[in-house]
């Protein structure tokens, strides 16, 4: 969006599973001292958000005069072919793992992260 275009790809309402990068960076010291952590982990907050909503909030807090441009996914089809599957796919990433090991998030509200970015 810095150049003043936000773009969401096909459907608005995909749902999109982040993390802040000071919670994953938090998750890795933990389980490199914690011995109970073993195996793979899903790195996402609790709350997912849809890429439509993910755009907007960014365009709202940060660059309010980007415009947002819907691109369908038969043009990014066109031009990656089967690779346009990868960004097409709608995953729900599960974080019961992180739970169960009492994981604490520090951001895991969009608009809290959004409103330290700001500052």
């Amino acid at each position: 969006m810095k150049l003043g275009i936000g773009v969401v790809i096909g459907s608005k309402k995909k749902k999109i599973s982040w993390i802040h990068v000071d919670d994953a960076a938090s998750f890795i010291k933990e389980a490199i001292n914690n011995s109970n952590y073993k195996g793979a982990y899903n790195l996402a907050t609790t709350e997912s958000i849809s890429q439509g909503e993910f755009i907007k909030k960014i365009k709202e807090k940060l660059f309010p005069y980007a415009l947002i441009i819907r691109m369908p996914f038969y043009l990014l089809r066109l031009f990656l072919g089967k690779r346009s599957q990868i960004i097409n796919t709608d995953v729900s990433i599960d974080v019961d793992k992180l739970k169960k090991e009492g994981f604490i998030w520090k951001f895991y509200n969009f608009n809290e992260v959004l409103e330290k970015v700001r500052t």
